[in-house]
């Protein structure tokens, strides 16, 4: 259970941190700002709706920040849960403006977005959980024109949106609608998230390669030509980086501050403690944690979780 990712743009924001990337430590982090989002989407590897309303607070981002600095970070990534739903939100918009990473980005469901304060925390990308508008209040829960309304002010910012596109079975025969939609809207790179795999028994009539197939196939036809692979199963793309964990790319911390192992598996695989460890420490843990791991072998796809409690798969 890993994405793909593909682009009109030949150097899109995410590039950048393969300009370093040598397989020896990571440049790419992950911060889980909560365990909530208020949209309701049965695929969602994080359950969230279902999670009690558990937040990072302040203090602990700028631990965490500083040590990610340290550490040579180059990416941030900010995502829940749902970020914006932070009660802290703007505060923290704050916070990460005064740390300098080479690309920050959001990602979000998108709804009704206040882009105000972007220019000072620095978002270079803002990632909207897109599944277009033929199953979006079906899936989300939510009225559709609320997330428009957020990639309108994020176009008129000036701000690149990249559509997070979960696929699977229940709308892969949408995907060509999907991707026009993205295209007319400005959205300058998709990203495909598969929703099958070898624990997900009500999801697995579809094989992950004809999924990503057919995701190339139909992105390169509206002009999202330029890609890359996080996922050990196609290996296709411009640039591969066969799992961002075991390949030591990528680290993931939770909303306690914790270093965890992917933030896409079912069961917590704790690493280390970000606020009371110091940098090195971190570092040497989560290289070392790794060290036991294969990119042939999916911690998230060996996953099981459980049956949708709906009919929207239809």
């Amino acid at each position: 259970m890993c994405l793909v990712s593909f682009s009109k743009d030949g150097e899109y924001s995410s590039k950048k941190k393969f300009d370093v990337f040598n397989n020896k430590q990571p440049v790419w982090a992950y911060i889980e700002l909560t365990d909530f989002c208020s949209h309701k989407c049965s695929w969602c590897y994080g359950d969230f709706p279902s999670k009690d309303k558990k937040y990072l607070d302040t203090d602990s981002l700028r631990v965490v920040l500083a040590k990610l600095k340290e550490i040579g970070i180059q990416q941030l990534s900010i995502g829940g849960g749902e970020p914006t739903e932070h009660p802290d939100w703007d505060e923290i918009q704050s916070i990460i403006g005064e740390y300098d990473f080479k690309s920050k980005h959001l990602l979000t469901h998108g709804d009704n977005l206040d882009t105000s304060k972007f220019g000072e925390t620095g978002i270079t990308s803002v990632h909207i959980n897109y599944q277009g508008s033929k199953r979006h209040t079906a899936i989300h829960k939510t009225d559709y024109q609320e997330q428009l309304n957020g990639i309108e002010k994020c176009k008129q910012a000036g701000i690149p949106i990249t559509a997070s596109i979960t696929v699977g079975k229940y709308n892969l025969k949408d995907l060509d609608s999907i991707i026009k939609e993205t295209d007319d809207l400005g959205f300058n790179r998709v990203r495909f998230w598969e929703t099958t795999g070898v624990g997900v028994d009500f999801l697995k009539d579809l094989d992950v390669h004809d999924i990503f197939e057919e995701c190339s196939k139909v992105s390169k036809k509206y002009g999202y030509i330029h890609s890359y692979s996080y996922e050990p199963w196609y290996k296709d793309a411009d640039i591969n980086v066969p799992c961002i964990q075991v390949s030591n790319l990528g680290m993931y911390i939770d909303y306690n501050g914790r270093l965890k192992f992917c933030g896409a598996t079912a069961k917590d695989m704790f690493i280390t403690d970000m606020i009371n460890n110091d940098s090195e420490l971190i570092l040497n843990s989560y290289l070392e944690y790794n060290k036991n791991f294969s990119c042939n072998n999916c911690e998230a796809r060996n996953a099981t979780y459980k049956e949708p409690d709906d009919i929207r798969w239809g």
